[in-house]
């Protein structure tokens, strides 16, 4: 046990960071990226929407399981999960409308059911949805997961 007090320890161990301007700078900076990436993928390459929202999702696997592997925050490993979450559930929105034909309206109701579903139980099971106290794996997985319902909303509702 050490002799920090637990606040101390708390932001120590948090897995992500705190909301300062920094954060949003990487937010913005993810969204952007991935979103880019994925267009670039989709458009210029020519890999269609089935294949990059494939290749986003593979990606999102990689960088999650890179993310969940560190003992602690770190600024590249977020950027890299958000860039690769933003590019994958935009392209999984944009698949269900533009790939299955879903109507905006039913993947934005979608979306947002699993985006209150993520909280609900996040809530029920943590007692908690402050990104204050992020420092175990499944307080973690809630984060991700509210991470890609977001990202897919706002294409879903924006579109």
């Amino acid at each position: 046990m050490t002799n920090e007090p637990d606040h101390i320890r708390t932001i120590l161990l948090n897995r992500i960071p705190e909301v300062t301007l920094a954060f949003w700078v990487i937010k913005v900076l993810s969204t952007t990226t991935g979103e880019t990436a994925a267009n670039f993928l989709n458009v210029t390459v020519g890999l269609g929407l089935q294949l990059t929202t494939l290749i986003t999702g593979v990606l999102l696997v990689v960088a999650l399981v890179a993310q969940f592997l560190t003992k602690r925050y770190t600024a590249p490993r977020l950027l890299d999960g958000s860039s690769c979450s933003s590019a994958s559930s935009a392209r999984s929105s944009r698949h269900l409308t533009d790939g299955l034909g879903f109507p905006l309206w039913a993947s934005t109701v979608i979306f947002t059911t699993l985006l209150a579903v993520t909280f609900g139980i996040w809530f029920a099971r943590e007692r908690t949805l402050s990104i204050h106290t992020i420092f175990t794996r499944r307080r973690e997985a809630f984060y991700w997961a509210r991470d890609l319902f977001t990202f897919a909303l706002g294409t879903a509702a924006a579109t």
